[in-house]
């Protein structure tokens, strides 16, 4: 007996011996984690290094030849933090670097208060939820279920779909903004790739509409800012380019922007949320006149611009006086 609790205990520390060996294979940081670039030896031997502690934890990783990222259009983007796995229970998920050291803990925290519990399962809350959590020693990996696409290039630049499939994406992302705004979260980064999707449409396709719609995803919660549900709204406020709060700050903003941000004035941060929502729909006009107004105001300046629940409150109301049929058909694309 005294040799088995022995062996056990040797083959314990043996394994807690190996976890702490791959630790110091990693990166150190985010940063040196992100700048890996995206299919270089040095990105697959970090992953190689994590592969027996996943399949531990009841995740096997894919290979990368079919890691659910690929060069065709409308797949999740491709990024050094994350990779795609196979669950224990057969389904597929994505596995991303959250924490390492000192870095990304508001960032969790914010994905703990809004992706994971009941309130993960409000219809009205599109973050993609939170399944679970791995450590290894500094490092926190957060896992999420695989969607199959991002919301960007719906807009006809590939994919065949109607005005009536980009308007119910948009009200799906207004949604997912007037939620985490109601939990006084702003995301900073509400860009078309940080909101994922199950499917294209495509309604032009079959020239029908579909009782059934994919859902939108709202992912990726670097930039995002919490403020205290006592801070009245004077104080909800940024000044400058939104800072990844998972990350070193000195790297330069490359995102578009709108003035209030460029001109280093105070500005609301839900505000912007709005404005990059709409700057990604900014290149198509659904000639529907209401509808396009809207989009406009989104994009308009600060003063003029509105919150997302009356963006979504003004859209929800035109949209829901007309006929699917008649949002049956391609928007056109504007040029410079």
């Amino acid at each position: 007996m005294a040799a088995y609790y022995t062996l056990q205990v040797a083959r314990r520390d043996w394994r807690l011996f190996q976890r702490y060996i791959r630790r110091h294979r990693l990166p150190e940081d985010l940063v040196t984690w992100e700048l890996l670039a995206k299919s270089s030896p040095e990105l697959e031997e970090v992953w190689k290094e994590l592969y027996s502690i996943l399949r531990d934890g009841g995740y096997t990783l894919w290979p990368t030849a079919s890691n659910g990222v690929s060069s065709s259009p409308g797949q999740v983007r491709n990024d050094p933090l994350s990779r795609a796995a196979r669950a224990r229970e057969g389904h597929g998920v994505i596995i991303r670097v959250i924490v390492v050291k000192e870095e990304g803990h508001k960032h969790i925290r914010i994905l703990r208060k809004i992706a994971t519990g009941e309130v993960s399962l409000c219809s009205d809350n599109h973050t993609l939820p939170l399944f679970g959590e791995l450590e290894l020693e500094d490092i926190i990996f957060g896992i999420f279920p695989k969607v199959n696409g991002i919301v960007k290039g719906a807009d006809g630049t590939w994919a065949t779909n109607s005005v009536g499939d980009i308007i119910d994406m948009l009200m799906q992302m207004l949604e997912a903004l007037v939620f985490i705004h109601r939990m006084n979260i702003a995301h900073c980064d509400a860009f078309c790739d940080n909101f994922a999707i199950q499917w294209q449409p495509e309604s032009l396709k079959k020239m029908k509409n579909s009782p059934c719609r994919p859902r939108v995803y709202l992912t990726n919660f670097e930039y995002a800012v919490e403020f205290s549900p006592d801070w009245p709204a004077r104080h909800r406020i940024l000044r400058g380019p939104p800072q990844k709060n998972s990350f070193r700050n000195d790297k330069p903003y490359t995102r578009p922007a709108p003035t209030e941000v460029t001109s280093l004035r105070l500005y609301n941060p839900f505000k912007l949320d709005v404005w990059q929502v709409g700057n990604a729909f900014s290149n198509i006009t659904t000639t529907i006149g209401p509808i396009d107004a809207i989009l406009m105001r989104m994009v308009a300046d600060t003063a003029v611009r509105e919150s997302a629940q009356k963006t979504l409150d003004r859209l929800t109301t035109v949209v829901h006086s007309m006929t699917a049929e008649s949002l049956l058909f391609p928007p056109i694309t504007l040029t410079n």
